[in-house]
């Protein structure tokens, strides 16, 4: 019986592992296929249009393009046409076409990621939100879950089971989700909290605490409260809320990058291992937190495509503009080096973050050895 149910757990998580690689291999898959669909439009000549790396498993040619899928599923690329009999003129190159239609053809991955992540926030609202922090405080009630240590509410008294009412004067209706916008110019401020508790209603006043996000001084009160499923919404409204959860998370992963790379901040930050580690436990907890971590990955990987770094569709972007403004190519030696340079810097930056990964994952484990030999 014990071994059955290894076995089952076993298989159970190879499956899971297999269905978060398929997911992250889906979006990336599904951001070069926008760059393959401008092409069309364009009709830009594309040789191959591959799903993977490593040795390929399924290979088809259709009319001018070689179809493929390779064993890894992460990853894929179009491979347009560098030459032509007719010459470099060829109407078919990509080189030959105008800068407008280049841009499109660079952008097109990053505009069908943003496309898949708004029809799955969309979606999300109307067949009714998840219990999962990464909505929160959308999917929250007022009703305090956990109170930090040493935190504002700590100290005036807030308790597990309060529910808040009030924000000098302002409604929490229920919902935490208007929070952050009521406390955001209260930082170290005072402000009165009509709360229930026990059936009976209070008021306490008490001083703010503060709290930096993406450099923004917010009104914290220390609390996390409790989260809940909620109700889908008619289409309307689950489309304007859709959209409006999207250009958030748009907003804040834009706010992460610009804090890595003028900041030079790296907490929090995943690496491929942790990606995956996440994507797999989301499908753990099922189907709507699965595609919701899509969408959000997917919005990461459009923002991270708009960084101006030759190696990423924001400098190949700035190259081809830079080109058509002075009229002639750059040097192709130098292209090279900035190339191979920007490689050595993605590649130092994957090893760190897989480094970083690998640690989070066995510090529990060192910990519990020390524990175990009382080191």
């Amino acid at each position: 019986m014990a071994l059955t149910k290894l076995l089952f757990s076993l298989s159970s998580n190879i499956a899971l592992t297999a269905i978060g690689i398929l997911g992250i291999g889906f979006i990336i898959g599904f951001h070069e296929f926008g760059h393959f669909i401008f092409c069309k439009i364009f009709k830009v000549r594309t040789n191959s249009f591959a799903i993977g790396y490593g040795p390929k498993i399924w290979k088809k040619k259709f009319k001018q393009t070689e179809f493929s899928l390779s064993a890894i599923p992460i990853g894929g690329y179009v491979e347009m046409a560098a030459e032509s009999p007719k010459g470099p003129k060829d109407p078919a190159l990509f080189t030959s076409k105008p800068l407008y239609q280049k841009l499109f053809v660079i952008f097109g991955g990053v505009a069908f990621n943003l496309f898949f992540a708004y029809m799955v926030l969309c979606l999300t609202f109307f067949f009714g939100l998840p219990k999962t922090p990464l909505l929160y405080p959308i999917n929250s009630t007022a009703t305090i879950q956990n109170v930090s240590k040493d935190s504002a509410a700590e100290q005036y008294g807030l308790k597990v089971g309060d529910k808040i009412l009030q924000i000098d004067g302002q409604n929490l209706a229920g919902s935490a989700q208007s929070l952050f916008a009521i406390t955001k110019p209260l930082a170290k401020k005072e402000a009165t909290l009509l709360i229930e508790r026990d059936g009976i209603k209070k008021e306490i006043t008490m001083t703010l605490g503060s709290r930096k996000i993406f450099g923004e001084t917010y009104g914290t009160l220390g609390v996390i409260f409790e989260m809940t499923e909620k109700a889908g919404l008619p289409l309307i409204s689950s489309i304007k809320q859709g959209i409006k959860l999207a250009n958030a998370y748009l907003i804040n992963t834009a706010k992460a990058y610009k804090n890595i790379f003028v900041k030079r901040e790296t907490k929090g930050l995943g690496g491929p291992i942790a990606i995956i580690s996440e994507t797999v436990k989301g499908a753990a907890k099922g189907a709507k937190i699965f595609f919701l971590f899509l969408a959000i990955i997917s919005i990461n990987l459009a923002v991270l495509n708009l960084i101006p770094l030759p190696i990423l569709d924001g400098g190949q972007a700035l190259l081809f503009t830079i080109e058509a403004i002075i009229r002639r190519q750059l040097p192709e030696r130098a292209k090279e080096m900035v190339f191979i340079a920007c490689w050595i810097g993605m590649l130092i930056l994957f090893v760190f973050l897989s480094a970083k990964d690998i640690w989070r994952i066995i510090t529990p484990w060192t910990e519990t050895i020390k524990n175990f030999f009382n080191i």
